[in-house]
Parts: structure tokens; sequence; C-alpha cells
């Protein structure tokens, strides 16, 4: 990605309206544990979903749900995170 990272609009401190960005090295470390936790976060689907169901095609659909519920958690906890950050820099 070229560029910082902007926090969404929804995010702009009421200050001057401006937007808090991520610096390269945040954004570096973000890019760097989201690979990391989403590689983890796919594996432990997998895993629970072969716990469930041996037929693969299945498995494979329970895994997909389970993985998009369970980004959907990390997501909202990354914003929140981010809306803490935006208030904190300023």
């Amino acid at each position: 990605m070229n560029g910082k990272l902007t926090y969404p609009n929804s995010l702009t401190s009421d200050k001057e309206g401006q937007v808090p960005t991520l610096t390269e090295e945040e954004e570096a470390k973000i890019k760097a544990l989201h690979d990391v936790e989403t590689i983890r976060i796919l594996r432990t689907c997998m895993e629970d979903a072969q716990f469930l169901t041996d037929n693969p095609e299945r498995c494979l659909r329970i895994a997909l749900a389970l993985f998009e519920k369970r980004c959907e958690k990390v997501e909202a906890w990354v914003r929140k995170a981010l809306y803490e950050k935006s208030f904190s820099n300023f």
C-alpha cells in the first residue's frame, strides 16, 4: 500500500477535522500481525470444522463460516483500538 493508512472518516477528530494516520512502523506491525493472525484463525477454523464433520465439502463451508465470524470479531476489535488511538493522539 502506498502512503500511510488513515482512519475512516467516522474516526475524524473534532479538533479541526484532523484525521489521524498510522506511522509506517505501526502500519508494518499491523500488516505482519494480520498475516500471522489470519493464518492462525483459518487453521483453527479448519480444525474445528474437521471435528464437526468428515464430509470435506461441508467441512470447508463450516470452516469458511467460522472464519468469517471470527474475522468480524477481530475487525471490531481493531476498529475499537483505532478509535481509542484516534483520541489518545490529540
